[in-house]
């Protein structure tokens, strides 16, 4: 059993790696598919509209 997970939670460590990943997609306006980075043309509908994932900010929490 791997002990740096704890009930599934993630760890620091690894929800950076996971972020970092996440972002490197294009997604097609057109259709919203996540396609790779390399790609110019959309794998589902051929579309050649594409953009970089936006990257997530932490929310803030606090009132």
């Amino acid at each position: 059993m791997n002990t740096n997970l704890i009930k599934g939670n993630l760890t620091p460590e690894n929800k950076k790696i996971a972020a970092k990943r996440n972002i490197k997609v294009k997604i097609c306006l057109k259709c919203h598919a996540h396609n790779s980075i390399h790609a110019t043309r959309c794998r589902k509908c051929g579309y050649k509209g594409l953009r970089l994932k936006k990257p997530r900010s932490e929310k803030i929490k606090g009132g």
